[in-house]
C-alpha cells in the first residue's frame, strides 16, 4: 500500500521535470510536500506502487504486423 496526501491542486514549477505547469501538491508516505505535474505524479505513483510489489496494469500489446486490426 502506498500512502499520498494531496493537499492542493493548481500551477506550478513541478520537482521532477522542471517545467512549469498544472498538477498538484503531494506528499508520499512521511515525506516531504511537493508539487508534481499530472504526469509526474502518475509516473512517481506507478513506481512507487512497482517498489511495493504492485505491479502497474498490463497494457495491451499487438505484435508486429497486426497494428490497426
Amino acid at each position: 500500500m502506498v500512502s499520498v496526501k494531496i493537499s492542493g491542486a493548481g500551477s506550478g514549477i513541478c520537482a521532477l521535470s522542471a517545467r512549469d505547469g498544472d498538477g498538484l501538491t503531494v506528499a508520499f508516505e512521511n515525506d516531504q510536500p511537493l508539487f508534481l505535474s499530472w504526469k509526474s505524479f502518475k509516473q512517481l505513483l506507478s513506481l512507487k506502487l512497482g517498489a511495493h510489489g504492485k505491479a502497474p496494469p498490463p497494457t495491451k500489446s499487438v505484435a508486429p504486423g497486426n497494428e490497426g486490426k
